[in-house]
């Protein structure tokens, strides 16, 4: 059989005709009646149950909105009559100007760390992560490999459109320099049926081009060429 420790708050109107005495005592009798159910009660003062010092011994802390906050408590607003204790505190460098934050872990201890793509150094200062690394203190390399995939894919893309490319134009040429042929040997032949001729001029010609030397005395004179002058008419 496990116990379970209970705190119990009991709260009166101003009007009531009860006192702590009254209600520690009807507390007691039903303890007393159900003693498998519960067993004990454990009286709190009310200077205790909001935190507050008792001067000179004597203040019930009646008014929790006077009283003095024990050392090491506070109230987290003036009108709340409750003293908490102060939460860990972080330096006060800890910021996000420095790049930290301070993470509470309960309620005494607080740690600063690095925000989030952010690294301490061996000096202690947050430094932004290396390329391809992310996260708390840098442990995370999905950007790399990222980086490293996106790299790999775009050579094997680029590859492939070079070698597309190269390949294309090799059959363009060669079927350039086929269609070439062909229209020569078409032509050839198309002037071989014309002609009858199986020997060709050096320079595509039917005839061939003939060069002659002639002396000039035997050069052809033109008939209406006059020698010895235009002649003149007599009257």
């Amino acid at each position: 059989m496990h116990t379970v420790a209970i705190a119990v708050v009991n709260i009166f109107m101003e009007t009531t005709k009860l006192t702590e005495e009254t209600v520690s005592r009807a507390i007691k009798t039903a303890i007393e009646h159900n003693a498998t159910e519960f067993t004990g009660y454990i009286k709190q003062d009310r200077c205790d149950y909001y935190g507050c010092e008792k001067e000179n011994g004597l203040d019930d802390c009646t008014s929790g909105l006077l009283c003095q906050c024990k050392p090491g408590l506070q109230r987290p607003n003036p009108q709340i009559p409750l003293c908490v204790a102060l939460g860990p505190k972080c330096p006060d460098d800890c910021n996000t100007q420095n790049n930290k934050q301070c993470l509470v872990e309960d309620s005494r201890n607080a740690t600063c760390v690095c925000l989030p793509d952010y690294k301490e150094d061996d000096r202690g200062i947050c430094q932004p992560c290396a390329f391809g690394y992310s996260g708390v203190d840098c442990e995370d390399p999905f950007q790399l490999i990222l980086t490293i995939v996106g790299t790999i894919a775009g050579i094997l893309i680029l590859g492939l459109v070079i070698a597309f490319i190269f390949s294309a134009s090799s059959k363009n040429q060669r079927r350039n320099v086929e269609e070439q042929n062909l229209i020569e040997d078409n032509f050839q032949n198309l002037q071989l049926r014309n002609t009858g001729f199986s020997n060709l001029g050096a320079d595509g010609r039917i005839f061939p081009k003939i060069n002659t030397n002639l002396p000039r005395e035997s050069e052809p004179q033109n008939p209406y060429v006059v020698q010895g002058g235009i002649p003149r008419t007599h009257y």
